[in-house]
């Protein structure tokens, strides 16, 4: 019985909402109605990008005379735009600065955040008092989930793209717009060496280990070349070998030149290992991904009963003068091809190669520790506990 009772309930509103909207739309005295997207523009971007950057459009009506309800689909560009949320200003004994007056009935209020659409339609009961005047429908807030690169759209002052939030409804309306400009092409992560493996121990003297140095770049930096000093203690670890390429990545991108092996050195007594190298000119494909720059074969030169045992650093660092590049200190001498045609750091339209900004990340040697005569442990049970070892 209760069932049967709402559905008639359900039925009679659907009804008079129905007749509302034939009158409301069928009555000379409401002419000059019209729905708007407020503000109607919207201009966003910046050089560092807005992704993620909300911002709230309402949807508004004017010159409403003897408003009684409203229908409203309303859609927007899903590819850069998230809907967040949304809020319904109805009625005005609520939100006054909404429209209709209560009470009301919700038709349909269905948000398809997937395909960019928003259907909303409500209804007044108060038939002895319409809502006149100038109002908010709805407000509904966005995210920017996405920006084009300035590649992808025309050159300036039309470097962006036209996102419009659309009304389509029987009454008069206007669109609104939202302008978002595209992002300059920012660097991507500079160029990384980094020493491989990361953490080296147990050797027995003389046991000879590989030490890689990896570099990790993207083609936009157009790698060429390369001053590299590994560092290390001479009293712990010496250099017995290296090799330049030692898979030939880094030549594979020169496929009609030749990779040139300026200096391979091994200092023991210093404790360094330089090599230099760079592609000869020639047509290329810009270095990028993962690759073996250098292999150095190390040999183990001591092993210790001293507990920690001793350890040193296996690093990249070249002897100063070392060259500030795009505001970063360089660790080594890592060159790029020349491109004399982008004005953007670190090229400077130079028509010469040039000194790239990049990271290193250094690895660490523990020598091999081999238990003496006497150990002494320090636990919170047991003090100064002495035994064989």
């Amino acid at each position: 019985m209760k069932r049967a009772f709402y559905a008639s309930m359900l039925i009679g509103e659907t009804l008079l909402f129905s007749m509302l909207f034939f009158s409301f739309t069928n009555v000379d005295s409401v002419s000059t109605l019209k729905y708007h997207v407020d503000p109607s523009l919207i201009v966003l971007g910046d050089i560092g990008g807005v992704i993620g950057t909300e911002f709230t459009v309402n949807v508004t009506v004017s010159d409403a005379v003897d408003l009684y309800g409203f229908d409203i689909d309303f859609s927007w560009n899903t590819t850069y735009l998230d809907y967040v949320s949304h809020t319904v200003k109805v009625p005005v004994e609520t939100y006054p600065d909404g429209v209709l007056h209560e009470p009301v009935i919700i038709v349909m209020d269905e948000v398809n955040e997937y395909e960019g659409w928003y259907h909303t339609a409500y209804a007044s009961l108060n038939l002895t008092s319409p809502f006149n005047g100038n109002g908010t429908v709805f407000e509904m807030t966005f995210r920017v989930m996405s920006q084009p690169w300035s590649l992808e759209v025309p050159p300036p002052p039309n470097n962006y793209v036209s996102l419009p939030l659309h009304l389509d409804m029987i009454e008069p309306s206007e669109d609104g717009e939202v302008r978002l400009y595209a992002r300059q092409p920012l660097h991507p992560p500079y160029p990384m060496l980094k020493v491989m493996p990361e953490t080296i121990g147990d050797m027995h003297t003389n046991e000879t280990f590989p030490v890689d140095i990896w570099l990790h770049a993207e083609a936009f930096f157009d790698v060429s070349g390369a001053e590299i000093y590994l560092n290390f203690n001479s009293t712990l670890i010496e250099a017995t070998n290296v090799t330049i390429d030692p898979d030939g990545w880094f030549a594979a991108f020169y496929y009609s030149s030749e990779i040139e092996e300026i200096v391979k050195e091994i200092n023991n007594t210093v404790g360094t290992v330089r090599v230099v190298f760079n592609a000869t000119d020639g047509n290329h494909t810009s270095v990028f991904g993962q690759g073996i720059l250098v292999s150095v074969e190390f040999k183990a030169m001591l092993e210790t009963s001293e507990w920690p045992p001793p350890s040193c650093v296996i690093g990249l660092k070249n002897p100063p003068p070392r060259p500030d590049v795009c505001g970063v200190e360089t660790p080594v001498y890592l060159e790029g091809y020349q491109h004399p045609e982008e004005e953007r750091c670190p090229w400077n339209n130079s028509d010469s190669r040039v000194p790239l900004p990049h990271s290193v990340e250094n690895a660490t040697y523990f020598a091999r520790f081999e238990p003496g005569v006497l150990v002494t442990i320090h636990s919170p049970e047991v003090k100064n506990y002495s035994r064989q070892a």
